[in-house]
């Protein structure tokens, strides 16, 4: 349909586009941005857990 070759494409066309621009949006969020946030939270949340375990064990 987002190529033009249905009889329809002028009613269809711009749907069609709109999913296909949906779809690779979502496929990148989902390939790369997550998995990049998720990392860089997962290393915020180790450095905190060291930094209070130093502090913890500086006060004993």
């Amino acid at each position: 349909m987002a190529m033009g070759i249905p009889s329809y494409s002028l009613v269809f066309g711009t749907m069609a586009s709109t999913f296909v621009t949906g779809l690779a949006t979502a496929t990148f969020l989902t390939f790369f941005i997550i998995p990049v946030a998720w990392d860089l939270l997962m290393e915020a949340k180790e450095r905190t857990a060291n930094k209070r375990r130093e502090k913890a064990a500086a006060s004993i």
